[in-house]
């Protein structure tokens, strides 16, 4: 965080005895887990005060009062690139989580009972989705629309070359994978028929929106690219530190016309 940030957080958390989270209303560092316990470090991390600007520093958002607010790193990181209304709306929804379970925002699974045995303090984790063949099944989409269904951007383009700065990053976030579109339950089997395809970075981006916020992201993000940024997380500040770190910006946009041309 640089200083500027550090010195607004503290001047926001300095206006009141108890600041709270902007998002879930919840005041900072609750770790309902004793420590040493399963969960309690990263309970205690998602707790945590962070700064966060309604409208993204990499959209021209500047760090000022009117601009920044207080929120956990939870909550800080569910808002992540959304867009003002659509982070309004988040700190509606996560309120009345909190208001309906009497918990956590980010363990809204079941309300804290320090009288429960510690092994059921935690929920179940839900089934994993059971995709058999994806190879078949990506192939099977891949012939009827070879685009990721939230940017509409063509997968594993990455407009560095081995070697230079971003090339992992960049390759990972273009890595085509699968999305069910039912929710996971035991039993199901997932085909073509309930799949869709997406960019690794854009699945990671919606994992955990409600499916009006997923719609929302999907229109953002086809929009950006629509507009000329060619990939949905590519920003001016990412472009400035590839330049720091003797990228050759050239070369890379050079590549992104020609591979996209392709």
């Amino acid at each position: 965080m640089c200083p500027k940030s550090k010195s607004m957080r503290r001047q926001l958390a300095k206006r009141s005895s108890e600041p709270t989270c902007y998002y879930c209303g919840l005041p900072f560092n609750i770790n309902p887990l004793a420590k040493g316990e399963p969960g309690s470090r990263k309970s205690a991390a998602r707790a945590r005060m962070t700064l966060e600007h309604l409208d993204p520093v990499v959209n021209g958002g500047g760090t000022s009062e009117a601009n920044c607010v207080l929120a956990h790193k939870w909550c800080n990181s569910q808002a992540s690139t959304l867009s003002i209304f659509e982070k309004h709306r988040l700190k509606e929804t996560l309120t009345q989580l909190v208001a309906a379970h009497s918990c956590l925002p980010w363990n809204k699974e079941h309300a804290y009972n320090p009288d429960m045995p510690r092994t059921e303090r935690r929920p179940p984790k839900p089934p994993k989705p059971k995709i058999k063949g994806k190879k078949a099944i990506r192939e099977s989409l891949c012939e009827t629309y070879n685009r990721c269904v939230y940017c509409n951007m063509p997968f594993e383009l990455v407009p560095v070359e081995d070697g230079e700065p971003y090339y992992k990053k960049f390759k990972s976030y273009a890595r085509m994978v699968l999305i069910p579109l039912v929710p996971v339950e035991d039993g199901i089997i997932y085909d073509a028929s309930n799949c869709l395809l997406a960019h690794q970075w854009c699945r990671n981006k919606t994992m955990h929106l409600s499916p009006e916020a997923k719609e929302a992201f999907k229109i953002a993000m086809t929009e950006k690219c629509a507009n000329g940024d060619i990939l949905p997380w590519i920003s001016k500040e990412m472009l400035k530190r590839y330049l720091s770190m003797g990228g050759n910006l050239a070369r890379f946009m050079e590549r992104n016309i020609v591979e996209e041309e392709s």
